[in-house]
């Protein structure tokens, strides 16, 4: 970005710099004279310098030049040669500035201060003026550069936003329901897109006998790509090893780290974690829960929501493990549904409801779910992201002992 300055009297501000400063000053900014017409395109800083000589002219024409450049709401800066107490003609600067009513005027530099109330020699006082200019534009210009960035980069997050939406609602159009066929297990799993921010990631990754399932929720897109990120590092290791497992809970864990203790905009944790792993033989199935998922097994094994934070050291609290029997299911509920349904399904507690409803096929305890959580709601999308998976084991499993 050019850095363009107006003065009206570039003569005066080389001799009141002198020519070594002015040089410095013109490497990093453009230095213009005014000239009648200019527009707020033409310059972005001006320094007006009020000399004895301008005291005795009629001051509607002295004073033309500052009410221009405060028509055009930019930036100005007085540069007074005179003694601030025999400043009339400083008073009527004053009142053409108070009138105009405008934020932009910076202030107004006293060359007697700098130069013979300090006592300083006529370089040195150069120097000062040049340090208070100096301070004053690259104020001024690291601003207005930040706002630039602001700008640009909340065009981008918009577009982005835009895109995520967009890309949600062809998910849910076209994938309302996955799913997933593996020895002795079959998953199904559908998901809802929400409006909040962050969102959430399901997965399963199979290894022999051994499947992974890999689920979380956060309230961040920053974190949500920062975990992602690493569950796409991690899934080519997977070697069907619990230990593996706990690989991608170190990894996430550490993602997690400094978004944990942050202060929340809305109730959510800032990040909440189901990791499985099903052994398709034996149907024992073991990992961590961490925060509001809600697990419901057709053999009465339950998890509720557990307030524990996604910290490594409280992987030992978050630990389950249980057992899967041959025509058996599990249930498993996002974070998002307790957030849609404030912990209620049909008026009826989340847990209460999905017993009724276990022992139905597994479309049609989805499909319920999904109903009573949309019913009343003429929005597109949830309030937050949601996801509903059933995972069913063969009537004719055949299960190591």
């Amino acid at each position: 970005m050019e850095k363009r300055i107006v003065t009206n009297n570039l003569s005066a501000l080389k001799k009141l710099l002198g020519e070594d400063n002015f040089r410095r000053l013109n490497i990093s900014y453009n230095v213009l004279n005014f000239s009648a017409g200019m527009t707020e395109s033409s310059s972005q800083f001006f320094i007006y310098i009020s000399s004895a000589s301008n005291q005795n002219k009629n001051p509607d024409e002295e004073f033309e030049i500052v009410r221009h450049w405060l028509s055009l709401d930019l930036p100005l800066v007085i540069i007074n040669e005179q003694s601030q107490s025999a400043a009339d003609h400083i008073k009527k600067l004053e009142q053409v500035i108070s009138k105009s009513n405008k934020r932009s005027f910076l202030g107004c530099i006293y060359l007697d201060d700098i130069f013979n109330n300090l006592e300083r020699s006529s370089k040195n006082g150069e120097q000062n003026l040049l340090g208070l200019l100096g301070c004053a534009l690259d104020s001024y210009f690291l601003k207005r550069e930040l706002n630039n960035y602001s700008m640009a980069l909340n065009q981008v997050l918009a577009s982005t936003l835009e895109e995520l939406h967009r890309a949600k609602a062809i998910h849910e159009r076209l994938v309302p329901l996955r799913k997933q066929t593996y020895k002795n297990i079959e998953i199904l799993s559908k998901f809802g897109a929400g409006e909040a921010s962050g969102g959430e990631f399901f997965d399963t990754v199979p290894h022999d006998s051994h499947v992974a399932y890999i689920h979380y929720s956060t309230n961040s897109y920053v974190l949500n790509s920062k975990v992602l990120t690493s569950y796409e590092l991690w899934k080519p290791s997977f070697n069907g090893q619990e230990s593996s497992l706990e690989q991608l809970l170190t990894m996430i864990c550490l993602d997690a780290a400094s978004f944990i203790n942050k202060s929340q905009k809305d109730h959510r944790p800032a990040l909440e974690v189901c990791l499985l792993m099903m052994n398709n033989k034996t149907l024992e199935v073991s990992g961590w829960v961490f925060g509001s998922f809600q697990l419901i097994s057709s053999e009465g094994f339950v998890v509720d929501s557990r307030e524990i934070p996604v910290i490594k050291e409280f992987s030992d609290k978050a630990k389950i493990k249980f057992k899967l029997e041959r025509s058996g299911r599990m249930l498993i509920l996002s974070p998002g549904v307790k957030s849609n349904g404030g912990g209620f399904i049909n008026k009826i507690p989340t847990l209460t409801f999905v017993k009724d409803w276990i022992g139905q096929p597994a479309t049609k305890c989805i499909n319920e779910i999904f109903y009573h959580l949309r019913k009343g709601d003429n929005e597109s999308f949830f309030r937050y992201d949601l996801t509903t998976t059933v995972i069913e084991v063969s009537g004719n499993a055949i299960v190591k002992v």
